[in-house]
Formats: structure tokens, sequence, C-alpha cells
């Protein structure tokens, strides 16, 4: 069976532009940071609070840094284990965990990829 040299053409055409539109999606500028929590000795932290402030926004979409598509903050749970996991678009961030007199301050250079392992000890 011979294929028409038109719905081949036809067909790569759609190809390639489903490529180029999700290239272009909003969540190709997201990047999820998950990780864990510990003290300097080694214990896990159990639900706690960690904060994600906004230093610098990324976003492809935005004309100037003020837009809305990055937060300027945002409240992450830290779960049994210590285990924490958020998503924010790309951007340069502060990552501030406090329990119980210990806290840690982490700045973060989320400017590429899809994915990052943060692992946080507190003083």
């Amino acid at each position: 069976m011979r294929v028409p040299v038109l719905y081949m053409l036809g067909f790569a055409i759609v190809v390639t532009l489903t490529s180029a539109m999700a290239a272009q999606s909003p969540t190709s500028n997201l990047i999820t940071v998950s990780g864990t929590v510990t003290t300097a000795a080694g214990a896990t932290i159990d639900n706690a609070q960690g904060i994600v402030k906004l230093a610098r926004c990324d976003c492809s979409q935005c004309a100037t840094p003020e837009c809305k598509c990055c937060p300027t903050q945002l409240i992450v749970d830290i779960q049994q284990g210590g285990k924490f996991i958020f998503t924010v678009p790309h951007g340069t961030y502060t990552f501030e965990v406090v329990s119980g007199g210990l806290s840690a301050q982490v700045q973060l250079d989320l400017t590429q990829g899809p994915q990052r392992k943060l692992d946080v000890t507190l003083h």
C-alpha cells in the first residue's frame, strides 16, 4: 500500500506544530522541587511548614518580574519523615524552614530544568 506524499507531508507538519506548541506550554516553565528536612544530628522534621519566597521571576510569558505568573510566597507543608514537594515557575527563590527553635534558609536558583532535589538541614 502506497501512502500519498501529501498525506505524509501533512502528518509531518502536524507533528512539528504539536511539538512546538508543547514546548511553549505554560507547564514547560515549571520546576518541581522535592526533598527532606532534617536536623544537624540527622533526625527528620515532621509536620512543619516551609515558606518559599520569590526573589526574581524568570517566567517566559511575563513582560516584567512583577507579573502574576510567579507566586511571591508559597507555604510548603513538611510531611512525616521530613518530606516535602512544591512546584513553582522558573526563577530565584528563598526557601525557609523553622521548627522548634531550629531553622534553615536556602537560596534557590530554579532557572532551568523540570525537577530539582533539595535536602535542608536545620541548625
